[in-house]
């Protein structure tokens, strides 16, 4: 920094470094001035570095402006560092009263940060995510805590740590993993490269679901101008049989060494002003158990199955297929679009895959009387068994429309449906409302299925004006898992799920007192089993000292029956967060629930939570 200080001084009032003219220290040592020298050369050799960078802009004119280079030296070194970003620290207090009741842990802290470095016009954002909870989760690649740097120099970004990058959603898709990354961002031109370790080993044990470690790489390139766009990438993951012992368990005979290459190609060209093409091929090479790599069907294996590393008798072959069309006019768009995944598709770089069907769909989207109802459409034929290996076969008509209307400023309705098939992660209003501590939540990974499902919600506004501000909300939404063998659900394969909400709130600007009251309901059904929970819920906020510190108080009743089982539940929460200088954040929070009835023993929860945030 020293070096730059004084290149900076040069320019800035000529002349040379004082150090560079300095005699030795003492009478023969030249020690000193060989230093002092030295330094000179550095000077000297940084200036020219800077000139360089500074005449890259004017290369193709026919005489450099020189006058403009002491302004752009001055620019970039009058401020050669700064720090950005934020950090926080956030505490838990958990106790808990009734019978049985334990609590070995009761403190609990993380510790965020997003601190981005800039250096002489280098950017180098940081993150990180610390706590003393080790939050244990079923899929032993999902890490809680989480450290990582992103240093950015123009086009180039660097990634390193705890990361997760998506390439395609049949290849790479979100994997988390640790390892480095690199981005190269100019104009027409993307591309990126990883390699890092996709799976920790972790040992087998009667609590613990074991895992090989994994490692992998992937490149993905891309050139996209005004819409025409052609995309390439690979990715690769190979599992180490000797990371690990083989699993002897019954529960883990399914977890063997794996390897896999899956590569995508993506594009798209507008064939006419309003009509565009794009298309997605994508392959996975997946040999699903590298312990029998030294078997026949190695040396009789195709080149295609050679490209994953390791072919064998366990070595399979995966397509997928994505493409369509979409034509727009004015106030409407029209599309068509082909998808198709091979049965047992999978690859090593995602965490769920929906496989074995062929879609053909086509949707519509139509704008009528500026923008009070937009209609949404898609339609299509769905199958599955593109093997004939099952016993059964699906073939379905797909159907998902959005319809919203907003008849006037006080109005606003939305309707939708769909029964094309999706992942999503269940959660009912009450898992939240009923949530003791911020990690209650984090340690799973469940999925669930969904063949159809149905949504409304409507808006309506009963005052709006600069002292009050009144609505009304309702909200409902309908989820349905089924196992379907040919067209027939058997009694106990289908599930239900039955949200809904309403919920009224007034706001006083001059006073900033806020108030929100609601009832929530819930109706599930599984396994010719219904539950049922509903209660309501009552919010206050209230703003002090100019805005700066923000209380809230609520109170919240629900209860939950099943097969005469009964659960009551009561929460109460309060909390108040304060901003202080625009840079400073202190929040506390505590919350107290009882639990009692006829399908558990009383228990009473007491969590007590403390935070800062510093934003500089």
């Amino acid at each position: 920094m020293a070096y730059i200080i004084n290149i900076y001084k040069l320019i800035s009032h000529g002349g040379y470094p004082k150090a560079a003219v300095l005699a030795p220290q003492t009478e023969g040592d030249d020690f000193g001035c060989v230093v002092h020298r030295s330094s000179f050369i550095v000077y000297v050799f940084l200036f020219l570095v800077l000139i360089a960078d500074c005449l890259k802009a004017q290369t193709y004119t026919a005489s450099p402006d020189l006058g403009n280079i002491k302004g752009a030296l001055q620019s970039k070194f009058q401020k050669p560092f700064r720090l950005t970003g934020g950090v926080s620290l956030n505490s838990v207090l958990t106790e808990n009263w009734g019978y049985g009741a334990s609590n070995p842990n009761p403190f609990s802290w993380i510790a965020t940060g997003n601190v981005n470095i800039f250096l002489l016009g280098t950017s180098m954002p940081f993150t990180f995510c610390y706590s003393n909870r080790k939050v244990q989760y079923t899929n032993p690649s999902f890490k809680f805590n989480r450290f990582a740097l992103h240093p950015k120099y123009k086009q180039w970004t660097l990634h390193v740590g705890d990361l997760s990058t998506t390439f395609s959603p049949y290849t790479l898709n979100g994997y988390q993993y640790t390892g480095v990354g690199v981005e190269y961002n100019k104009g027409k031109w993307q591309a990126q490269a990883l390699y890092g370790r996709f799976l920790k080993a972790v040992k087998e044990d009667s609590l613990t679901t074991p895992s090989y470690k994994r490692m992998g790489w992937g490149i993905k390139t891309l050139y996209n101008d005004k819409g025409r766009k052609f995309g390439l990438s690979v990715f690769h993951a190979k599992d180490n049989p000797a990371s690990i012992s083989s699993p002897v368990l019954e529960k883990n005979a399914g977890i063997t060494p794996m390897e896999n290459t899956a590569f995508a190609l993506e594009g798209s060209y507008p064939l006419l002003q309003n009509l565009l093409v794009n298309f997605e091929y994508s392959s996975s090479i997946l040999t699903n158990n590298l312990r029998l790599s030294g078997d026949s069907t190695a040396n009789s294996a195709s080149l295609f199955k050679r490209v994953v590393g390791t072919a064998n008798s366990t070595t399979a072959i995966y397509h997928a297929i994505k493409a369509g069309f979409s034509y727009t006019l004015q106030s409407s768009a029209i599309g068509i679009a082909y998808e198709r995944v091979d049965p047992g598709y999978k690859t090593l770089g995602a965490y769920f895959f929906t496989n074995d069907f062929e879609n053909i769909t086509a949707n519509f989207t139509q704008n009528l009387w500026k923008g009070i109802v937009i209609i949404n459409l898609n339609a299509g034929l769905q199958k599955d068994d593109l093997n004939n290996a099952k016993q059964s076969r699906m073939q379905r008509m797909l159907f998902s429309g959005n319809l919203t209307v907003k008849p006037s400023q006080k109005i606003n309705i939305g309707l939708s449906y769909s029964n094309q098939q999706s992942y999503t992660f269940l959660r009912t209003g009450f898992e939240q409302i009923n949530q003791v501590t911020p990690y209650q939540n984090l340690d799973t990974l469940n999925y669930t299925q969904l063949s159809q499902n149905a949504g409304l919600n409507c808006n309506y506004t009963l005052r709006q004006n600069k002292e009050q501000a009144q609505m009304l909300t309702f909200t409902c939404n309908y989820m349905e898992s089924a196992n379907k063998k040919g067209d027939i659900v058997r009694l106990g394969d289908v599930t239900r799920f039955f949200n809904g909400n309403t919920g009224h709130s007034i706001t006083w600007q001059k006073h900033g007192l806020s108030l929100a009251s609601g009832v929530n309901f819930s109706y599930n059904y599984a396994a010719t089993v219904s539950s049922l929970t509903w209660g309501p819920s009552l919010n206050m906020t209230k703003t002090l000292f100019k805005n700066i510190v923000r209380a809230n108080c609520g109170v919240s009743y629900n209860a939950s029956s099943c097969q005469r089982k009964r659960i009551e539940v009561i929460n109460v929460r309060t909390g108040v967060t304060a901003v202080i200088a625009k840079k400073h954040n202190l929040n506390a929070n505590v919350v107290w629930q009882q639990k009692e009835g006829n399908a558990i023993t009383s228990s009473t929860y007491l969590t007590a939570t403390a935070g800062y945030a510093y934003s500089f």
